[in-house]
């Protein structure tokens, strides 16, 4: 398969000046193979619909981000609540304990004082 040696001669605005591909010189003239014809109205179709895809992948992963940041808030908060409960249960205990030493040393004090009276 060999390369096709058609080009057409097209004069374009001072704006859309290209660089010549031996000097790089800007110019107006510029040669155009038929099959690689460009409609700028396409390029800029195919820019919008390349960051539209882009934008909506962002989106996506933003999302994906904060989904997971609320499932690890959310599961701190359980891990805490569970921890409050251990901790609220653990303080139960200790004031059972120290309310039922207290009614020992209550009970075992006066008893010695009636002795130390007899």
């Amino acid at each position: 398969m060999s390369f096709p040696n058609i080009y057409t001669h097209r004069k374009v605005a001072d704006t859309a000046a290209r660089s010549c591909d031996i000097c790089y010189k800007q110019s107006t003239s510029v040669l155009i193979t038929p099959e690689k014809q460009v409609n700028q109205a396409a390029v800029e179709a195919k820019k919008k619909k390349e960051m539209a895809e882009e934008v909506e992948r962002v989106k996506k992963e933003y999302e994906e981000k904060q989904r997971r940041k609320k499932e690890k808030d959310a599961e701190k908060d359980k891990d805490k609540d569970k921890e409050k409960g251990k901790d609220d249960k653990k303080d139960d205990e200790k004031k059972s304990d120290d309310k039922s030493k207290d009614k020992d040393k209550n009970f075992l004090q006066p008893a010695s004082r009636e002795e130390e009276a007899s």
